[in-house]
């Protein structure tokens, strides 16, 4: 009877080796698809960042314009129209 319980718990131990195993595994699998998802996420962090950029290029254009128009002159306002629509 004593071999059958040492029998048996080794059996339970080789059982347990084996889940340890198989979620090593899977740990693994899931440590590859966290480092993915860092990488799309680092990935879509450097365009959203490029865009930001760009918007503030805009923005800065934008009033740069607004600016040297509210000092145009009359004259330079009738030249402005001019070169426009001639």
């Amino acid at each position: 009877m004593g071999n059958s319980k040492v029998h048996y718990i080794q059996n339970q131990i080789k059982e347990i080796k084996e889940e340890v195993h198989q979620i090593e595994i899977e740990n693994k699998s899931l440590d590859t698809k966290f480092d993915n998802f860092n990488n799309q996420i680092k990935d879509i962090d450097k365009n959203i960042e490029k865009n930001n950029q760009s918007i503030n290029n805009l923005k800065q254009d934008e009033k740069t314009k607004i600016d040297s128009f509210r000092n145009y002159t009359p004259n330079e306002w009738e030249k402005y129209f001019a070169e426009r629509y001639n």
